[in-house]
């Protein structure tokens, strides 16, 4: 396996190093970049560049507060989708572990290596301002992740957002591969259980507050992974 620290590391999640990454990787390739890099990279621009508006008068979002949420729920959603195309990726690369699951990926030395922890500590303080120091708030965010846990793919899902519940109650940070389980719970529910606005919460801005923080979670942390991979597949072709 290749180095994940590799040389001139030092853009981690930021847009443009991932962009300037990939232009130099597509000149090395010649304009012919890696399938799945290329299979990525397409997703990912969609994603971010996603725009939703609604039209009130065919969905249930006459209210302000219900086009966020959905909003939000889409985006998150439409950032995994493209997620599952990095991890496919990871995986080509060796870089996930033996045992590994889209919800929990790597081991904490490559969670530390890529950077991971660093984004998600940034993202602590988000979270524990706006889901934690309020006791209403926080009660609902509980009482939204065991929803997710009752509706949970297998035990591994539901232990890790029992964990996650867990260090909420503890006012405790989630870390990379709790927050990383609570979006794919999110994306589960979205797909298979029909999830709607205000489902597993009593306030809006609850979710919405989730959702925000869990939309930057994913983009920062495919920034770094991707933009490691994409380091490392130039440092191979030089």
């Amino acid at each position: 396996m290749s180095s994940l620290t590799p040389p001139g590391w030092g853009r981690r999640g930021e847009i443009q190093g991932y962009f300037d990454s990939i232009d130099e990787l597509n000149e090395l390739c010649e304009g012919e970049l890696p399938q799945k890099i290329r299979q990525f990279d397409i997703r990912f621009r969609l994603a971010l560049s996603l725009q939703i508006s609604f039209d009130s008068s065919f969905s249930y979002t006459k209210t302000e507060s219900t086009r966020k949420t959905y909003k939000a729920l889409m985006e998150v959603n439409d950032l995994w989708f493209a997620y599952e195309g990095l991890y496919s990726l990871c995986k080509s690369r060796g870089i996930t572990k033996t045992s590994a699951t889209k919800s929990d990926p790597f081991l904490e030395e490559t969670v530390e290596g890529i950077g991971l922890n660093d984004i998600s500590k940034l993202l602590e303080q988000r979270y524990l301002a706006e889901l934690l120091s309020e006791p209403t708030r926080r009660q609902d965010f509980c009482d939204y992740v065991e929803y997710l846990r009752a509706s949970a793919i297998g035990q591994a899902q539901a232990r890790l957002l029992e964990r996650l519940k867990e260090k909420t109650n503890a006012s405790e940070p989630a870390g990379f591969s709790l927050w990383l389980a609570l979006v794919y719970a999110i994306r589960n529910l979205y797909v298979h259980n029909t999830d709607t606005a205000k489902s597993g919460v009593k306030r809006y801005a609850t979710k919405i507050a989730i959702l925000s923080i869990s939309r930057d979670f994913m983009i920062g942390c495919m920034l770094a992974i991707s933009e490691c991979l994409v380091v490392i597949e130039i440092n191979e072709r030089r």
